[in-house]
């Protein structure tokens, strides 16, 4: 069983630091690999399953609604990843006062925007009640809704990161992909889309309850405007170079979503799926250390620690 991340600061820093070791990295980078792959190969498999089932433009709206989510994830303005880089720089520090107030800061600001979201895609659909397609009403509400949801569990993802708690984002990724292929399987051939979103929704739901749960952190909302300074003048930066990363990654989709009828971006979406499966063994190495780097240069701040734990894992 998958240890619960410490609630006391001196044994979390002792569970992240026991994580350093070759061995242990090498393990967390395997394991969250292969989550990845499991994720993604359950993307394709549903992927081929609804071009099957509801046809090129049906699967064209499927994509249509992906790249929304896609890019509503983005409206926390960088809080997301200014709390992934000051959580570790903390830790490693030992700062306690500051590590709790960027820790239920953090939460709260990346909640809120994702609420904010929410409510203005809410406004937007009764606004253009009468000019949208019958499946815009429910489908970009519910899309609100489920980024809230994904907020919810990156944050969780980022706090278990930073402790080195990495089997267990392991685990939720891999519940997640099971439980939504085969419930949106299920209830595909007779809802069709609806019988999609009521999967995402119900298995996100699920997955996210039992991360919070087992994590051992209970959710707690506070908003320090020092704090909240802090996270965004450190994560602005960087979520700026990831939303133009993704407007690049994406720029095709958007084209073909944008120009041409669902039907080709329905096509055209399965093919970047197949070829974003590439980049997964390095981005696992990646979200491993990375946290690493943090914890261990916010306690020496010496550069030239990082590099043993820089070129044995990628070695």
């Amino acid at each position: 069983m998958t240890s619960r991340p410490p609630s006391t600061p001196g044994t979390a820093t002792a569970t992240a630091d026991a994580r350093t070791s070759l061995r242990a990295i090498l393990s967390d980078v395997a394991g969250f690999a292969g989550s990845q792959y499991v994720l993604r190969f359950a993307t394709m498999v549903k992927g081929f399953v609804v071009a099957h089932v509801l046809g090129p433009a049906g699967n064209g709206l499927w994509q249509h609604y992906s790249l929304i989510f896609d890019y509503g994830l983005h409206g926390q303005l960088g809080i997301m990843e200014g709390y992934n880089k000051r959580i570790g720089h903390l830790l490693g520090r030992k700062d306690d006062t500051n590590l709790d107030a960027a820790r239920a800061t953090g939460l709260t600001g990346v909640l809120l925007g994702a609420a904010i979201l929410w409510g203005a895609i809410a406004v937007s659909v009764a606004a253009r009640w009468d000019r949208l397609d019958p499946t815009d009403r429910w489908a970009l509400p519910t899309l609100g809704l489920l980024v809230l949801l994904e907020q919810l569990t990156n944050v969780y993802k980022a706090l278990l990161r930073a402790y080195g708690q990495i089997p267990l984002i392991t685990g939720v990724q891999l519940r997640f992909a099971l439980s939504n292929l085969v419930l949106s399987l299920a209830l595909l051939p007779g809802l069709e889309m609806l019988g999609l979103m009521a999967a995402w929704l119900v298995t996100r739901t699920g997955t996210t309850i039992w991360l919070v749960q087992r994590s051992g952190q209970p959710i707690r909302l506070a908003l320090s405007w020092p704090a909240l300074r802090a996270l965004f003048a450190t994560g602005f930066p960087l979520w700026m170079y990831n939303l133009t990363k993704l407007a690049l990654r994406n720029v095709d989709r958007v084209l073909v979503d944008s120009v041409l009828a669902k039907a080709d971006l329905g096509i055209y979406g399965l093919g970047v799926t197949l070829s974003s499966l590439v980049r997964y063994s390095a981005d696992a190495v990646g979200f491993v250390i990375y946290p690493i780097f943090l914890r261990l240069y916010g306690e020496t701040r010496d550069p030239a620690r990082l590099r043993a734990h820089l070129e044995r894992p990628t070695a």
